[in-house]
């Protein structure tokens, strides 16, 4: 098992380094700590086991729609789900909550009907990794998977993809940061100056630029 997930890692490596975008996705069920009250372990244990059968299945059912893609347990009801966009690719990043999560989750309610007698809803959070150069391959992946996790916990902008570059370009422009335009910010910024030096860490002008906003 850790064999088969350190060789699909390693492969997540390879095509990021080739240029290959991956799209990550963090799922989680809505308020599943409500649902484990109402049912108990032993049920919610089931339901975990059957969104996993769902995900494995739909990946492999959709294989030739990817490059590559796989999925893991983050434990509890986290995942996490890589897809390697190629020519096959029937949708962009902003549709794959469309696509790919809701029919997912539609299907994974019918496996769960004779466990439970409610819809079981997941919380998505996307994001987009992009080689940059002088960054390894294992940090930007592993900065994807948080910027995803976030996300997820943060329910953000539902417009969020459609204002990513006005977002990006504003903070450039406006603030004197270098941002790669394929990294994402969620928020809009306030009138007041939020100034950096050039080679300071995305990370830390995303967490300047939160305090700003709210503070």
């Amino acid at each position: 098992m850790f064999k088969s997930v350190d060789i699909r890692q390693r492969k997540l490596y390879r095509l990021l380094r080739d240029e290959r975008t991956i799209w990550v996705l963090y799922l989680d069920i809505v308020k599943f700590h409500e649902v484990e009250f109402r049912y108990g372990y032993k049920i919610c244990r089931q339901i975990l086991d059957e969104i996993e059968r769902e995900i494995n299945h739909t990946i492999k059912q959709q294989r030739d729609l990817y490059l590559f893609s796989h999925f893991e347990s983050r434990g509890g009801d986290d995942f996490v789900v890589y897809f390697v966009p190629g020519n096959n690719t029937q949708w962009n990043i902003t549709e794959v909550i469309e696509q790919w999560v809701l029919p997912m989750e539609k299907r994974f309610n019918r496996r769960i009907n004779k466990l439970v007698n409610e819809k079981i809803c997941l919380r998505s959070g996307l994001a987009q990794c992009i080689n940059q150069a002088g960054r390894g391959a294992d940090y930007l992946l592993y900065a994807a998977v948080k910027e995803a996790f976030l996300l997820n916990k943060s329910e953000p902008d539902p417009n969020f993809f459609a204002r990513r570059e006005e977002i990006t370009a504003a903070l450039g422009t406006r603030y004197g940061v270098t941002l790669y335009s394929e990294r994402t910010i969620s928020i809009l910024m306030d009138t007041n100056p939020l100034i950096v030096e050039d080679t300071t860490p995305l990370e830390v002008v995303s967490s300047l630029a939160l305090q700003t906003y709210y503070y």
